[in-house]
């Protein structure tokens, strides 16, 4: 890791940086440690204090040396006079038959190959993202899941679920259906649905009111326990889980993880999705949003699922893929807020909410054995 020291003008006119630099051989464990890049081969001595590293071996699988392991530095920024602008460092999981993906897109000169797409550097977003001190992981022995986009490929469960549902609540008339659906939050030029929009982050209650706002009373509730019926019908049908799901949950449960999900879907049909993708022993407190008074983004689920485990929510993490998602982690006082690029959020949307971002869940484990105590 490199960390950011600039001398002071009166000290040193060039702008320099603390460095712990790479070990010099292949297959060498041992890091070598410079001051400063200015004190040359320990050669002169420099007035500005170095920053203090904190070494610590961390067990990883990686592609091309299997049970290797790497070490992992962080600034002490107590210890340092002035404290340093410290770019972190992630394990990066990359295993034998690419079970799972590395944390982010970046280099890797030990051969890893990166997530496509994300293209920023896996130090960069680190410290863009967490936003705690480093610990803030340590106590999690919870981990409460949205389903949709987190758990289940969005796009490939739910936009064929809602164009069929619009068209026939649109009694066949499709110009109708195609206006409910951009109504919805469809991007027309995308064919995909947006983040936060109603059909992403709403329960069937506020797509009806989307779709129907004239609708009352009597009415209006014969049409949400309708729609409710078509999506426990079409979920257990159309429901794609994310890459590495049943791996991922497996993972966890033998890190003795509670795990739960909260989601803006039926209590039922998301416990009906979740048995059809044969994932639901992992996953035994489920909670939609006719589950509590408050659905997201308020706390209330949190809180349920604390009291059903035993854990205070702090520790517990709450993994999402929409803002709503992290207002409930910030709203329930839970530990950690985790957004996953999974889903329909972007890093624009999820970073300001977000502890730390990660491509998808499949990063959890290792997130988990770096940070636990």
């Amino acid at each position: 890791m490199i960390v950011a020291d600039a001398e002071p003008i009166a000290h040193e006119l060039g702008r320099q940086m603390a460095v712990a630099e790479m070990p010099g051989e292949a297959e060498e464990m041992r890091p070598v440690h410079r001051r400063d890049l200015g004190e040359r081969l320990g050669r002169r001595l420099d007035l500005d204090d170095p920053a203090i590293l904190e070494e610590e071996a961390v067990a990883v699988a990686e592609r091309c040396r299997l049970g290797q392991v790497q070490q992992e530095f962080r600034a002490l920024l107590a210890g340092h006079g002035e404290a340093a602008t410290m770019a972190g460092v992630i394990v990066e999981n990359d295993p034998v038959g690419r079970d799972m993906r590395p944390f982010f897109g970046g280099k890797d000169f030990c051969g890893a190959d990166h997530g496509a797409g994300l293209g920023e550097d896996i130090g960069t977003i680190e410290h863009r993202f967490v936003r705690r001190s480093t610990d803030f992981g340590m106590a999690i022995r919870g981990i409460l899941f949205d389903k949709d986009g987190t758990l289940l490929d969005f796009e490939a469960s739910w936009n064929r679920v809602y164009r069929d549902l619009a068209l026939e609540l649109a009694s066949g008339n499709q110009v109708l259906a195609d206006a409910m659906m951009i109504t919805g939050g469809l991007d027309p030029a995308t064919g995909r649905i947006r983040a936060g929009e109603v059909l992403s982050a709403g329960n069937t209650i506020e797509i009806a009111r989307a779709w129907f706002p004239e609708r009352q009373g009597a009415d209006f509730d014969a049409l949400v326990a309708h729609m409710d019926a078509v999506f426990h019908r079409n979920g257990v049908s159309y429901s794609v889980p994310v890459a590495g799901l049943a791996e991922t949950l497996a993972a966890l449960a033998r890190m003795e993880i509670a795990m739960g999900v909260a989601t803006s879907d039926g209590t039922a049909a998301a416990k009906a999705a979740l048995a059809a993708l044969g994932v639901d022993r992992y996953l035994p407190h489920v909670f939609g949003y006719d589950s509590v008074p408050k659905p997201k983004p308020a706390g209330d689920m949190v809180h349920a699922f604390a009291a059903a485990t035993g854990l205070p929510p702090k520790d517990i993490a709450v993994i999402g893929d929409n803002r709503h998602d992290l207002e409930m982690a910030r709203n329930a006082g839970a530990g950690a807020a985790l957004g996953v690029l999974s889903g329909t959020g972007t890093e624009d949307d999820l970073a300001p909410l977000a502890d730390l971002l990660l491509p998808d869940i499949r990063a959890l484990p290792a997130w988990l054995h770096q940070n636990r105590k």
